[in-house]
């Protein structure tokens, strides 16, 4: 480690087989470094219970980790100016970044093999800006030769790619043929499913979403379905919110998916239909999940459970709750909070949660439960060391 000043830092794990090279260096408490890792720059700035994956290796003059982030494994970033990524972000494993600015408010996730680079991105221009709660699924492909601008919640299916610039040496301009070289700007809350492609100077509306496998060469509407190649605007999308007994039975017909969930997991769930709850029983915890809203009542039946309430409206706060009990978790799906007790089972339901649509809280990045047959699969070469 090599910092000419260093913040005073708790259980810091750095092996010695890492390097951490600034001028200025923050390291917030409970960090840990996998082996052979690199940081490299000017300023680095890590905030509380940050991860990073061995092998990985990130330069830029100023480097910020939110607090909370988990780098995976192997990740290679080398950015001139600033590399920022916000609270609760998750860059998978072989992420490559290479460009001259790229930052990231919270809750940022990028699966396997997202690479911002495939040429152009040494230029001046190459700034890649993301809001908060994107979501890039694995062998995205960020050419951010000009600038790519992404609001709040924008997400992408499998292999979709945006494009800045393409050139061909038998295609001069001289010739009459045109420049495709600018930027690319994606309005908050839009999808790209699988593999769409998104060229030069396109830009795509607020709420649109854009079908899987096409191409987006001029700009979108807002709030509309969007297919084809070239891309064209299909039908208008309206938001039609559930009232409180579709609501009720949506979540109540999830959380009985969820129950089948963790019994393949191992874990001894118990499912009641009236009045409707989950009860679950792990290690030595009994939990007991409600669905609460004007007609559902909260309903402490037991001072030795927790309970894990899912409103989906917003009819109770969790300070009012609390009085209660003490061990007391709230989803608050309205408003995509959580609140209270967090543990393995809450954060096994948010996961299940977000894979229905439903994501709550983006203070820590999304885990499950791993089930039985694949830990037992994974212990096999562990009992043969």
């Amino acid at each position: 480690m090599n910092a000419q000043h260093q913040k005073l830092v708790k259980n810091i794990n750095i092996p010695k087989t890492s390097k951490i090279i600034c001028k200025k260096l923050e390291l917030g408490e409970d960090v840990i470094i996998g082996e052979n890792v690199i940081l490299a720059g000017d300023k680095i700035v890590i905030g509380d219970n940050v991860k990073i994956g061995e092998g990985t290796d990130i330069r830029s003059r100023e480097i910020k980790i939110g607090e909370g982030s988990d780098i995976a494994n192997n990740v290679k970033i080398l950015v001139a100016d600033t590399f920022e990524v916000g609270l609760a972000s998750r860059l998978s494993v072989n992420t490559r970044i290479t460009c001259r600015k790229f930052t990231a408010q919270k809750f940022l996730y990028v699966g396997n093999d997202f690479n911002v680079g495939y040429g152009g991105t040494y230029e001046s221009t190459s700034i890649v800006e993301l809001g908060n709660r994107v979501a890039l699924g694995p062998h995205t492909i960020l050419n951010a030769n000009h600038k790519i601008t992404m609001e709040d919640d924008v997400g992408s299916g499998s292999y979709a790619s945006i494009w800045t610039h393409g050139y061909h040496f038998g295609h001069s301009v001289l010739d009459g043929y045109p420049l495709a070289h600018e930027g690319v700007h994606i309005e908050k809350n839009v999808w790209l499913g699988y593999h769409v492609t998104v060229l030069p100077s396109a830009r795509i509306g607020e709420n649109s979403i854009i079908a899987a496998c096409s191409v987006v060469s001029k700009s979108i509407p807002k709030n509309c379905l969007a297919a084809g190649a070239p891309a064209v605007a299909k039908r208008e999308l309206h938001k039609t919110p559930l009232d409180i007994n579709d609501s009720y039975s949506t979540l109540k017909l999830f959380l009985e998916k969820w129950s089948t969930e963790l019994d393949w997991k191992g874990i001894k769930v118990e499912l009641s239909i009236e009045p409707f709850n989950l009860k679950i029983e792990f290690y030595d915890q009994t939990i007991i999940i409600q669905i609460i809203d004007n007609y559902h009542q909260p309903d402490f039946n037991n001072d030795y459970c927790e309970y894990i309430f899912i409103a989906p409206s917003d009819p109770y706060q969790y300070e009012t709750l609390k009085e209660n009990n003490k061990r007391v978790t709230l989803f608050n799906i309205r408003n995509r909070e959580i609140h209270g007790v967090r543990n393995e089972i809450t954060e096994d339901l948010r996961d299940f949660l977000r894979r229905h649509t439903l994501s709550c809280g983006d203070d820590k990045v999304f885990s499950s439960i791993e089930p039985n047959g694949f830990q037992y699969l994974r212990s096999l070469t562990k009992n043969s060391d």
